[in-house]
């Protein structure tokens, strides 16, 4: 086997380690521009606004911590309990109202288009004042809870059905901001908020649960 000679080895060991020197501080420079370019994108997508946002101002901005409903679930299921803080809305009085929805969590039904839903009354948000209102469930969320117990109580064996004293049920609250001219009896879904101009508010919505004590002629 032939050796090469000493003074061709070391130039050709000087120039790999050169060539390599020079493609790893080239290849350091690219990834360098491309991390740049992907840290301002990221920093560009987390500024950008939300479709909310672009749509109704700096609203979804202004309620993200969840300041507007201070608590709930009184007297639920058979009736929805809240207390609100209006302070944090005041700016929007112009141009909304505001309205608690709720409605009972099912894994098979939609709830955005599902009319088993209870709506409060208009509050207007040039009253600064907190609202503490409790309404009764509606008679849609009350056919749909007692249809639900019954289904429920089918479940369990005749025999042992009088001794079941409640089911558990889920039930959600969404706060909404609708438009003044808007009236309450023209929303039927949570659907409809939007597609009358309104919008549910981010970070409002909560979830409860609760034993119904459904009525002794389920259990029997």
């Amino acid at each position: 086997m032939k050796r090469a000679p000493v003074a061709f080895s070391l130039s050709l060991a000087i120039g790999l380690i050169g060539g390599w020197y020079l493609t790893s501080r080239y290849d350091a420079n690219l990834y360098s521009e491309r991390f740049a370019v992907m840290e301002e994108r990221l920093k560009q997508a987390q500024e950008a606004p939300t479709k909310d946002e672009q749509k109704n101002g700096d609203i979804s901005q202004a309620i993200r911590n969840g300041s507007v409903i201070l608590s709930w679930g009184g007297g639920v299921p058979e009736a929805c309990g809240a207390v609100l803080n209006r302070a944090p809305l005041a700016r929007y009085a112009d141009r909304y109202d505001l309205v608690v929805a709720c409605g009972l969590a099912m894994n098979n039904i939609d709830r955005f288009t599902d009319p088993a839903i209870t709506l409060s009354g208009k509050y207007s948000l040039r009253d600064t004042s907190q609202i503490s209102l409790r309404m009764p469930a509606s008679s849609a969320m009350t056919s749909a809870l007692l249809k639900f117990a019954n289904t429920e109580a089918a479940k369990v064996p005749p025999p042992l059905r009088s001794k079941v004293l409640g089911v558990q049920v889920t039930v959600w609250y969404e706060v909404i901001l609708i438009p003044t001219d808007v009236l309450v009896s023209d929303i039927h879904t949570l659907d409809d908020v939007h597609q009358l101009g309104g919008q549910l508010l981010p970070n409002e919505g909560r979830g409860i649960r609760a034993v119904f004590e459904p009525p002794s002629s389920l259990t029997k």
